[in-house]
């Protein structure tokens, strides 16, 4: 479930032509799609358009699809549909700029007993990084405060973040 194994289609399927020096485009399907490349398969993940990037996006459909070169065995995806289903919504959210909404998908899957997954991190790097280069004299407060979480829970996040190495330490 990595990032460079996700791609988002919106519209799913849209047949592109050109007549006479003109592009024209047919949309087969409207719907919004994620799909994730795992195990042997694809994991497509259909979404309503008009809440796709909220990051509670309502699921349409679930659709999976032998690829090249593996062995197809979707059972070994069903287990984790649900923290792919929410890391899809978060990877919508965050793909329209809305970090709030994506981190409140990523912190499910983010709990304590699972730690705290590459994806969430990278956010909230992003968003310190953002604070810091506003001028923020406080962005671990400032993070903390509109994330509605407590202070050490941010600094925890932040910590984390410099140990994957996803915020330098120049970033206090």
């Amino acid at each position: 479930m990595l990032d460079r194994d996700t791609v988002i289609r919106d519209p799913h399927d849209v047949v592109v032509t050109r007549e006479e020096g003109r592009t024209k485009r047919r949309t087969i399907d409207p719907r919004l799609s994620v799909e994730m490349q795992d195990e042997g398969a694809a994991l497509t993940l259909f979404f309503d358009r008009d809440t796709a990037y909220t990051g509670e996006a309502r699921l349409l459909e679930v659709r999976l699809t032998p690829t090249a070169g593996g062995t197809f065995e979707p059972w070994n995806l069903m287990p984790d549909l649900s923290l792919r289903l929410t890391y899809a919504r978060a990877r919508l959210a965050w793909e329209h700029h809305n970090a709030a909404a994506a981190l409140r998908a990523l912190r499910q899957i983010s709990s304590t007993r699972r730690g705290l997954s590459d994806a969430f991190l990278r956010i909230v790097a992003q968003l310190h990084e953002s604070l810091v280069a506003e001028g923020e004299p406080y962005p671990v407060k400032a993070l903390a405060k509109t994330q509605q979480v407590d202070k050490s829970t941010a600094s925890r996040w932040v910590t984390a973040a410099r140990a994957r190495g996803l915020l330098g330490k120049e970033h206090a």
